[in-house]
């Protein structure tokens, strides 16, 4: 008879209590997680940092995360209820790891949807490898193809850390990464990469390890790169003229380091040599006066910058890299054709025959 009254009357009961408390918990954590998501979402769309230098209980200010939580709870009381202070002290959802966790689930749902999008249609690969901060060398990998829209996209897949930089080396971390979302070589129809040795080599270079394989994946150098090491191949028969480099990288005018395969870097270089060409005849002087060992070296670089060769020359070249960087700017849009880009292209030679003719 006591079981049958226990069973009429099971709210009573210590583990019916428990189970209503579990599940208050559970909502509650439920209100934090989904809290946690949204703000570390907007701030991977804004490409915001969201750890802060000092997110002790006492710092004015927490970060962008701890921070952008405060302003998305304030007003909803549902949510303002359980989040920071109202939470329990093992459950704030603000750790590092959790943040962490959420951010990988969100990149996991962004490439999941890049795969779908580009279900069993065909591909094109492109990729550059480059070191980290702490000099280990990783691996990018980019897909283009065509949106089921009919567009032209371009999507990034990954960074994969690579021991070495030899072909073979890429070549099975770019297979590997590619088989880890479902995707294989024979749907590739295209690779474009740097003009690197390891990169395009005719006879073991990664553009042919992988037409061994999928003789349709056609390889094209990149677009940009063509056109940079044209610029810099016409430069370099000019001898007179010599690019000084030197430091002040982060500042506006700097004479930053030109590059052979970005050409856009010699406009820029040859643009702020004219404009601090005062201040670069000063600090030369400064530098004879103050330095004995490198006076010799100062007082001719003196005389090469003052020279009318240079003169002439360096304006000159700033002309001409003028008229292409226009055409490089245009070039690196997402949504260019062929056909627009060979108008581009014409109307840069029609200037450039203009100054030769008429400049």
């Amino acid at each position: 008879m006591k079981r049958l009254e226990d069973f009429k009357n099971q709210n009573s009961l210590v583990s019916t209590a428990l189970f209503k408390q579990n599940e208050k918990a559970k909502i509650k954590y439920r209100t934090r997680l989904e809290a946690s998501i949204e703000c570390l979402r907007w701030l991977i769309l804004q490409g915001l940092a969201y750890r802060g230098h000092d997110e002790n209980q006492d710092s004015l200010n927490k970060g962008n995360f701890i921070e952008l939580l405060k302003f998305y709870a304030k007003g909803r009381p549902d949510v303002e209820d359980v989040e920071l202070d109202n939470a329990p002290k093992n459950c704030q959802m603000t750790a590092l790891s959790i943040q962490k966790d959420i951010i990988n689930a969100c990149a996991k749902e962004t490439t999941k949807a890049i795969i779908t999008e580009i279900g069993d249609e065909c591909f094109t690969i492109l990729s550059d490898e480059s070191a980290d901060i702490s000099d280990k060398e990783e691996l990018s990998v980019c897909l283009r193809y065509v949106s089921k829209s009919g567009g032209v996209v371009e999507r990034f897949l990954g960074i994969v850390h690579v021991p070495n930089t030899t072909s073979l080396t890429i070549k099975n971390a770019i297979e590997s990464l590619l088989m880890e979302h479902s995707l294989t070589l024979p749907k590739v129809r295209g690779q474009a990469y740097d003009g690197a040795s390891n990169m395009r080599g005719s006879i073991g270079g990664l553009k042919t390890l992988i037409l061994n394989e999928c003789s349709s994946a056609h390889y094209v150098h990149y677009f940009a790169h063509q056109l940079q090491l044209t610029l810099v191949a016409t430069s370099k028969k000019s001898e007179d003229f010599d690019i000084e480099s030197g430091s002040s990288l982060n500042q506006e005018l700097g004479l930053i380091r030109p590059g052979d395969t970005c050409w856009s870097t010699y406009f820029k270089c040859i643009k702020n040599v004219l404009g601090l060409f005062r201040p670069i005849l000063e600090s030369l002087e400064a530098i004879a006066n103050a330095h004995e060992a490198d006076r010799t070296k100062a007082y001719s670089i003196i005389g090469m910058l003052m020279s009318f060769d240079f003169i002439f020359i360096a304006h000159l070249m700033g002309t001409i890299f003028g008229l292409t960087n226009s055409l490089n700017v245009r070039l690196q849009k997402m949504d260019q054709d062929i056909v627009h880009a060979m108008s581009l292209v014409d109307g840069t030679k029609k200037d450039l025959q203009e100054l030769r003719d008429n400049g």
